[in-house]
């Protein structure tokens, strides 16, 4: 009997040390909130924001999620608890940090996947305008290097004029001509590590030869960079949906994941369905910790997305890679991921080992497979890249698949299949919190998760460029200019018929009730004295009464706004409100 409550207190302690553990490796003071539908959800986001006592940070309304931020001192799993409870919520969880996976015949690996053999197959060059995206989530890219620099392999934004500050395609983004920082909030999607500048590399010398390279070759893909991890190797999960949406919203054909951590984000699984959706192929490496995902999993890896290619690494001699995860239930194929060599920064080339190496190789064949098939899905990618792989027998006990990547045996196969309609399976994702149970607070504070396989490097010193510092900007200096010029320029108009003159404006903006409610709205006119705002999608059961207290938030861009104190004067049927600003 004693044995027994033992082992009951120990459990209850295991559990309970588990719950605790699920907001160690979290952003600290931050939640992210998917609702169960998209009716009124601007009103339900103010009565959640007032009752569960959080901030608005950044809204996803197409995928229902909303990104909050708690009162420092608040006990994040209280907030997260009260929003669980609540019934238009489908599910709520912190902003979960995740790592990078650091860890002549065909130049980057002696394996023998056959990849020169199906370049020689490949069809003649397509387009710019044609050719497949790969969407390199990471930790950015060196655009000088000799490879990426006025070569046609990094995919460019011609809707956007580079360098006048003006988002010339409204998309939301200033001047994103070749990805986006979404660590900095800019343009500037330089590689501070140097492993998402080796991980491109991969990806592209895959489908060319660049130890050899030819600049005048017409490429066969293109690279996007979007920027997410900071100069030490780790990400928001916030900002990995911000890369991911953007990079469905551009049209890329595939998106490489180099990196992961042992926490399920609901918010992920969301975002990685609606890539699925889209006939996206998703590639993951499956970590480094040498254990076995399906007992302790590692995300987005895990993830039951129907077009996600969980990668292993292998050895150039076809022999599993010691330091790899595995799984046959949720890790699917092998790729060579020890001594890789690709781009880093400052125009050099380098060695690198671990699964973050064996990723982009699927994603080099994937976006091969896309081009000489582009009818067919994520789903049938993934399905082809499987089937045509390289069976040994010991990987059977490690991979669900059984086989290392071949690509001529998978561009064989595409262009037999070029013809097939596209196909892929209903998918209804489940969003259940995952266990972190297995994820120990010494796990988290060793830096553990997909980074732990040191790298080797050739003619870039004794490593890769790793500053410990980041770039912070001061947004009131960079818009108090901006305001002023407002101001001045509605100090200058005196018309009789008004206390104020008032300028017709189009800004977009949000209001937001002394009650906590958000209404998203239309800025039509301003003074200094006031604003006339529509509310956007007006239901005409709400009605803002007058002498209402609110606080109008103008969105000068998505990472730039101002705030104004203000009473409604105004509110019509229809949805307009006059509002009168306070006089500090």
């Amino acid at each position: 009997m004693l044995k027994k409550l033992c082992f009951l207190g120990l459990l209850a302690l295991h559990f309970q040390a588990s719950a605790q553990d699920e907001f160690l490796d979290a952003v600290p003071n931050e939640v992210i909130v998917k609702f169960k539908n998209s009716h009124n959800q601007f009103t339900v986001l103010g009565k959640v924001a007032s009752q569960a006592q959080v901030i608005s940070k950044k809204s996803w309304p197409e995928l229902n999620l909303h990104h909050f931020s708690t009162k420092p001192g608040d006990n994040l799993q209280d907030v997260i608890s009260r929003l669980k409870n609540d019934p238009s919520v489908e599910f709520a969880e912190p902003n979960y940090y995740v790592r990078a996976s650091n860890a002549g015949s065909f130049s980057q690996s002696s394996a023998n996947m056959r990849v020169t053999q199906a370049w020689t197959k490949l069809s003649t060059a397509q387009s710019i305008e044609d050719l497949p995206i790969v969407a390199v989530i990471d930790s950015g890219l060196d655009l000088n290097h000799s490879v990426y620099k006025n070569t046609d392999r990094v995919y460019v934004n011609s809707r956007e004029i580079p360098g006048n500050l003006i988002d010339d395609d409204g998309n939301g983004f200033v001047d994103d001509v070749s990805g986006w920082n979404f660590v900095n909030e800019t343009s500037n999607v330089m590689d501070t590590t140097g492993h998402g500048t080796h991980v491109s590399g991969i990806v592209l010398g895959s489908t060319e030869d660049i130890v050899r390279f030819d600049s005048l070759r017409s490429p066969r893909i293109q690279i996007l960079p979007l920027k997410f991890l900071n100069s030490n190797g780790v990400g928001k999960t916030s900002d990995a949906i911000e890369a991911i949406n953007y990079a469905i919203t551009v049209g890329v054909k595939v998106i490489n994941n180099s990196w992961g951590g042992p926490s399920y984000s609901s918010t992920l699984h969301s975002v990685f369905n609606l890539a699925y959706s889209r006939g996206i192929t998703i590639v993951a490496a499956a970590g480094n910790e040498a254990s076995n995902n399906d007992v302790k999993p590692v995300y987005p890896a895990s993830l039951d997305v129907p077009s996600l290619i969980s990668v292993a690494a292998s050895t150039d001699q076809d022999s599993y890679a010691s330091f790899s995860n595995y799984g046959i239930d949720k890790v699917h194929v092998f790729a060579p991921g020890v001594g890789i060599y690709s781009t880093i920064p400052s125009n050099s080339y380098g060695l690198s080992t671990g699964t973050s190496m064996s990723a982009p190789f699927v994603s080099g064949l994937a976006a091969l497979i896309h081009a000489e098939a582009p009818n067919l899905s994520g789903y049938q990618v993934k399905q082809i890249i499987m089937n045509t792989g390289d069976a040994r027998t010991w990987f059977s006990s490690y991979v669900e698949s059984g086989k290392r990547i071949n690509f001529d045996k998978a561009i064989i196969e595409a262009k037999t299949l070029a013809s097939e309609p596209s196909y892929q399976p209903n998918y209804s994702p489940s969003y259940s919190q995952g266990s972190r149970s297995m994820a120990s607070s010494q796990d988290v504070a060793g830096g553990m998760g997909c980074g732990r396989v040191t790298a080797l490097y050739q003619d870039a010193g004794d490593s890769m460029i790793n500053k410990n510092s980041e770039t912070k900007f001061s947004f009131l200096f960079l818009f108090l200019p901006f305001l002023m010029l407002i101001y001045r320029k509605l100090r200058t108009l005196h018309l009789n018929q008004r206390r104020h003159d008032r300028l017709n404006v189009d800004y977009k903006g949000h209001l937001i009730t002394d009650a906590g409610y958000i209404y998203p709205v239309s800025i039509k006119d301003l003074s200094t004295g006031g604003a006339g705002v529509q509310i956007s999608d007006f239901d005409p059961s709400i009605k803002i009464e007058k002498a209402t207290l609110v606080i109008l938030n103008f969105v000068l861009s998505p990472h730039k706004s101002q705030r104004f104190k203000g009473e409604v004067k105004r509110s019509t049927k229809n949805g307009f409100v006059g509002l009168e600003f306070e006089k500090n």
